[in-house]
């Protein structure tokens, strides 16, 4: 066999198995099915995070301090035996207007009645006139009224005696209807009054005896 005829068999033979290599790498792609591409999953759904969820708040546990010092109400201490609790001032239990004693009612009736007495006695009549005398006898009247509410019956004689002779020099003021009638009448109202101040001084020295008035 001459060199050129091996050479051109190889070639043929090398041919021929490329071809049987090209079809056999036909053949596997053929039985290997090439496979479908992965469907690509859809996302999941989007999930709102979770409230976060706060501790709840506690109240802090109070220390002992604290509660030693909590505000309690006060422990009334009992009395040692055998004491008497002070009583309560008669200011805080009620307004209560005192009740004036029997010589302190006498006493005072008794200075403002001497008062009353002492204005009519000092009254310059002929400047005061039917209205002056008048009302000073009123006056007295009311005075001689208090002063018997509160007096014994020894001072309650005394002041009837003395109220009739008040009553008669208002009768006679009453019946003075002029200024001339008044001038006219001015002596005798003076005797009425000193006559008023004798019997309102009977009533005074009444009323004082047997107390302690001045």
């Amino acid at each position: 066999m001459s060199h050129t005829s091996a050479w051109k068999r190889g070639w043929v033979i090398a041919a021929l198995m490329l071809v049987v290599l090209a079809v056999n790498a036909c053949g596997a792609a053929k039985a290997t099915p090439t496979p479908a591409p992965a469907a690509t999953p859809a996302p999941a759904a989007s999930t709102a995070p979770a409230a976060s969820t706060a501790p709840a708040s506690v109240a802090p546990v109070a220390t002992p301090a604290a509660v030693a010092t909590a505000t309690a109400a006060p422990v009334v201490t009992p009395a040692p035996a055998g004491s008497v609790a002070p009583a309560a001032s008669m200011a805080a239990v009620a307004s209560v207007a005192p009740v004036a004693s029997a010589a302190t009612g006498i006493c005072g009736a008794t200075a403002a009645f001497t008062t009353a007495l002492n204005a009519v006695k000092t009254l310059d009549i002929s400047t005061a006139g039917v209205t002056g005398v008048t009302t000073a006898l009123a006056g007295l009247k009311t005075a001689a009224a208090q002063l018997k509410a509160v007096g014994t019956a020894a001072v309650g004689t005394a002041v009837d005696t003395f109220q009739g002779a008040v009553s008669g020099l208002q009768t006679t003021l009453s019946g003075i209807t002029s200024p001339t009638s008044f001038l006219a009448a001015v002596a005798s109202i003076r005797a009425s009054v000193a006559g008023i101040v004798t019997s309102g001084t009977a009533v005074v020295d009444s009323a004082k005896a047997g107390t302690a008035c001045p």
